[in-house]
């Protein structure tokens, strides 16, 4: 065997050995990548139940409130609930809606609740802005409701005065 032999099977060996090595980095590399995109999804989704969470929270403050003012309507003399029948719609619409936001919110924490790590990062991102989205809806419509059940307990107040024939 020649010198020039000697030469090129060392170096066919140093390849082979870089080779091996270079797979095995590489290997490496898309492992870190895989647990680096699972950690990412799994901040999101911590991330996106926290914001469940709180709008759940937020819509059964709503619920409480409407359904106190309607425990407290209900037990008014009926002169009182006449007067303030044009505002009753606060129990027939905004009541309801609020029941449905509560379940849509249990079904999204479901669903959030079931993504996997294999979820896509663009899925992962389009999900939730949607669920954002939806969530800053229920709480516009949450200090809507707000303003309403104060502006009812003030109609009460004044029904009931009027009924008592305070004209203060």
């Amino acid at each position: 065997m020649t010198a020039s032999n000697w030469i090129a099977l060392g170096a066919l060996i140093l390849s082979a050995w870089s080779l091996f090595f270079s797979i095995k980095a590489l290997k490496q590399s898309n492992a870190a990548r895989r647990r680096s995109e699972a950690l990412q999804a799994q901040e999101v989704k911590v991330e996106v139940l926290g914001l469940i969470s709180e709008c759940r929270s937020i819509l059964n403050r709503t619920y409480t409130e409407i359904g106190a003012l309607k425990a407290d309507f209900d037990h008014e003399r009926q002169a009182v609930q006449v007067l303030l029948e044009d505002y009753t719609k606060l129990f027939s619409s905004y009541l309801p809606a609020t029941i449905n936001a509560l379940q849509s919110m249990e079904d999204d924490w479901a669903t959030v609740h079931a993504w996997t790590d294999d979820i896509s990062q663009d899925d992962l991102l389009r999900r939730k802005a949607e669920l954002q989205d939806k969530i800053n809806d229920f709480k516009f419509a949450n200090d809507v409701a707000e303003k309403l059940v104060l502006q009812f307990r003030e109609k009460i107040d004044e029904a009931r005065s009027y009924v008592d024939g305070d004209t203060r």
